[in-house]
């Protein structure tokens, strides 16, 4: 069993596993991405929301 594992590890890579570990790596690239502007696109929404909040508050006061 052994051997056998050791004998897969020096294999050489063939080409489709390297099209599968390449189209995974794409994949999470693509998901921490679109995860990432997200993110900052809820950031800057909330920060935007806020600040209209805000403004509502003051003109209410000034009323």
């Amino acid at each position: 069993m052994l051997i056998r594992m050791a004998k897969l590890e020096t294999a050489p890579r063939s080409l489709p596993y390297k099209l599968i570990l390449l189209s995974a790596h794409m994949a999470a690239t693509f998901a921490l991405r679109s995860l990432a502007v997200s993110v900052v696109a809820r950031l800057s929404f909330s920060s935007e929301v806020s600040r209209i909040r805000r403004r509502l508050v003051l003109s209410c006061r000034r009323l």
